[in-house]
Protein backbone atom coordinates (compact mmCIF):
# COMPACT_ATOMS: atom_id res chain seq x y z
CA UNK A 1 0.00 0.00 0.00
CA UNK A 2 2.16 2.63 1.16
CA UNK A 3 1.40 6.09 -0.03
CA UNK A 4 2.32 5.37 -3.61
CA UNK A 5 4.75 8.16 -5.24
CA UNK A 6 5.36 11.61 -3.92
CA UNK A 7 7.47 14.93 -3.88
CA UNK A 8 9.55 15.58 -0.91
CA UNK A 9 11.72 17.92 1.17
CA UNK A 10 14.87 15.49 1.57
CA UNK A 11 17.18 16.76 4.74
CA UNK A 12 20.93 15.84 5.85
CA UNK A 13 20.37 13.26 8.49
CA UNK A 14 22.85 15.20 10.80
CA UNK A 15 20.79 18.30 10.35
CA UNK A 16 17.84 16.46 12.27
CA UNK A 17 20.39 15.09 15.20
CA UNK A 18 18.40 12.19 15.33
CA UNK A 19 19.41 8.66 14.04
CA UNK A 20 15.92 7.35 12.12
CA UNK A 21 14.99 4.22 10.04
CA UNK A 22 13.93 6.03 7.00
CA UNK A 23 15.40 8.67 4.26
CA UNK A 24 14.46 12.41 6.79
CA UNK A 25 12.12 14.47 4.74
CA UNK A 26 8.99 16.65 4.82
CA UNK A 27 6.02 15.85 2.59
CA UNK A 28 5.20 18.37 -0.27
CA UNK A 29 2.71 15.76 -1.99
CA UNK A 30 2.07 11.94 -1.66
CA UNK A 31 -0.89 9.46 -3.25
CA UNK A 32 0.24 10.37 -6.82
CA UNK A 33 0.88 8.36 -9.87
CA UNK A 34 4.82 8.40 -10.74
CA UNK A 35 3.97 10.43 -14.13
CA UNK A 36 2.14 12.74 -11.91
CA UNK A 37 4.58 13.07 -9.30
CA UNK A 38 7.55 13.45 -11.67
CA UNK A 39 5.81 16.12 -13.20
CA UNK A 40 4.99 18.43 -10.31
CA UNK A 41 8.72 17.38 -9.16
CA UNK A 42 9.76 18.97 -12.78
CA UNK A 43 7.83 21.84 -12.21
CA UNK A 44 8.66 22.86 -9.29
CA UNK A 45 12.29 22.09 -10.05
CA UNK A 46 11.91 24.84 -13.25
CA UNK A 47 10.11 27.37 -11.29
CA UNK A 48 13.06 27.15 -8.64
CA UNK A 49 12.12 25.54 -5.92
CA UNK A 50 15.18 22.84 -5.99
CA UNK A 51 16.14 23.59 -2.23
CA UNK A 52 14.06 24.91 0.69
CA UNK A 53 14.67 26.57 4.05
CA UNK A 54 12.21 24.67 6.58
CA UNK A 55 11.84 25.81 10.14
CA UNK A 56 11.54 23.17 12.82
CA UNK A 57 8.98 23.89 15.57
CA UNK A 58 8.83 22.06 19.24
CA UNK A 59 7.49 20.37 20.64
CA UNK A 60 7.28 16.53 19.55
CA UNK A 61 3.84 15.58 18.65
CA UNK A 62 2.48 12.51 18.11
CA UNK A 63 1.04 12.94 14.49
CA UNK A 64 -3.02 12.13 14.39
CA UNK A 65 -3.73 9.67 11.37
CA UNK A 66 -4.86 11.66 8.29
CA UNK A 67 -6.05 8.43 6.58
CA UNK A 68 -8.86 6.09 7.56
CA UNK A 69 -6.53 3.20 5.84
CA UNK A 70 -3.32 4.24 6.92
CA UNK A 71 -1.43 1.66 8.92
CA UNK A 72 1.27 3.75 10.00
CA UNK A 73 1.43 6.54 13.18
CA UNK A 74 4.24 9.08 13.70
CA UNK A 75 5.55 11.32 16.05
CA UNK A 76 7.89 14.10 14.76
CA UNK A 77 7.66 17.80 14.93
CA UNK A 78 5.71 20.17 12.64
CA UNK A 79 7.91 22.97 10.16
CA UNK A 80 7.13 26.01 8.28
CA UNK A 81 9.43 27.57 5.13
CA UNK A 82 8.39 31.14 3.43
CA UNK A 83 5.00 31.75 2.86
CA UNK A 84 5.77 32.44 -0.61
CA UNK A 85 7.23 28.90 -1.13
CA UNK A 86 4.38 26.74 0.85
CA UNK A 87 2.32 29.05 -1.19
CA UNK A 88 3.33 28.63 -4.84
CA UNK A 89 4.16 24.78 -3.96
CA UNK A 90 0.33 24.36 -3.12
CA UNK A 91 -0.80 26.02 -6.03
CA UNK A 92 0.79 24.23 -7.97
CA UNK A 93 0.00 20.85 -6.67
CA UNK A 94 -3.71 21.62 -7.64
CA UNK A 95 -2.54 20.61 -10.95
CA UNK A 96 -2.01 17.30 -9.80
CA UNK A 97 -4.34 14.42 -8.76
CA UNK A 98 -3.02 13.44 -4.81
CA UNK A 99 -2.58 14.56 -1.71
CA UNK A 100 -0.74 18.23 -1.17
CA UNK A 101 0.65 18.04 2.54
CA UNK A 102 -1.73 20.96 4.59
CA UNK A 103 -0.05 20.59 7.56
CA UNK A 104 3.84 20.18 6.46
CA UNK A 105 5.74 17.90 9.24
CA UNK A 106 8.91 16.21 9.95
CA UNK A 107 7.96 12.66 10.78
CA UNK A 108 11.28 11.02 13.25
CA UNK A 109 9.49 7.15 13.71
CA UNK A 110 6.45 5.22 12.23
CA UNK A 111 5.34 4.27 15.60
CA UNK A 112 2.45 5.17 18.45
CA UNK A 113 5.14 6.14 21.24
CA UNK A 114 6.25 9.13 21.06
CA UNK A 115 10.01 10.66 21.20
CA UNK A 116 12.30 13.10 22.46
CA UNK A 117 12.96 16.48 22.29
CA UNK A 118 14.29 17.50 19.17
CA UNK A 119 18.42 17.85 19.28
CA UNK A 120 18.71 19.45 15.50
CA UNK A 121 19.24 22.85 14.23
CA UNK A 122 16.19 24.80 13.99
CA UNK A 123 16.67 25.84 10.44
CA UNK A 124 17.30 23.28 8.18
CA UNK A 125 17.87 23.76 4.17
CA UNK A 126 16.55 20.65 2.02
CA UNK A 127 16.16 19.39 -1.35
CA UNK A 128 13.12 18.93 -3.41
CA UNK A 129 13.24 14.90 -4.16
CA UNK A 130 10.87 12.68 -6.35
CA UNK A 131 10.50 9.70 -4.24
CA UNK A 132 9.17 6.19 -4.12
CA UNK A 133 7.35 5.48 -1.11
CA UNK A 134 4.83 2.66 -2.32
CA UNK A 135 6.34 -0.03 0.86
CA UNK A 136 4.39 -0.22 3.56
CA UNK A 137 8.05 -0.27 5.28
CA UNK A 138 9.61 3.31 5.26
CA UNK A 139 12.86 1.87 5.40
CA UNK A 140 12.19 0.76 1.54
CA UNK A 141 10.83 4.49 0.81
CA UNK A 142 13.83 5.65 -1.65
CA UNK A 143 14.83 8.52 -3.89
CA UNK A 144 14.52 8.50 -7.25
CA UNK A 145 15.61 12.23 -8.37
Amino acid sequence: MGYKYGVWIVLKPGDIGHTIKHIPHVTIMCNMSYDKAFQYYRELQWNGYSKVNIAIHRPVILFPNPYNEDILNAWGYYVTMHPKTYLAMETKSKNYNGNFSDIPHLSLEYTTKIGTDYQGKSMIEGTVCLADITSDNPSLWKILL
